[in-house]
């Protein structure tokens, strides 16, 4: 016979906590919303502009986490994919409750799952911030020499 799982109190009050907060959130993002005019909106999207940009969107979320994963090689050995996407995950979903929140939630995550230290994935992360920054830079370089004619055309004579 199986040997049933106790379930422990502070796990039920966890669990209603959730709930608790998700309920509240919907109830706000729904406040002062025509629900018939919003189904009427949904009725009629177009299904393909859902549809197509999620696993774009996936992969995106699975580049972002296997760029971590390079990052944190020297720190950590043998990260594991799946823990740097879910933990990229929980970031996202940070995110949408508290813009940027996200930035440090997910470091905070991953350093209890992996028991390493905060400091040394919260600085993976300012890393990730600045090669962003460095590629938005070369990125703006490479768009105005190449469009440099037409920019320079638009701009008014010194």
């Amino acid at each position: 016979m199986k040997e049933r799982k106790k379930i422990k109190t502070s796990d039920i009050v966890k669990n209603l906590l959730v709930v608790i907060i998700l309920i509240v959130s919907i109830y706000y993002s729904l406040k002062g919303i025509d629900l018939v005019q919003l189904w009427n909106y949904i009725k009629t999207a177009n299904i393909w502009f859902i549809i197509i940009p999620i696993p774009i969107m996936i992969l995106s979320h699975l580049a972002r986490a296997t760029r971590w994963k390079v990052i944190l090689e020297p720190i950590k050995k043998d990260v594991k994919i799946r823990n740097l996407f879910s933990t990229v995950m929980i970031g996202y979903a940070v995110n949408n409750i508290i813009p940027r929140g996200g930035e440090i939630v997910r470091p905070w995550v991953y350093a209890k799952q992996e028991k390493i230290s905060f400091s040394a994935t919260i600085a993976t992360i300012v890393l990730e911030r600045l090669l962003d920054l460095l590629m938005l830079v070369l990125l703006f370089v490479l768009v105005f020499f190449y469009y440099s004619d037409k920019i320079l055309a638009v701009l008014p004579p010194s």
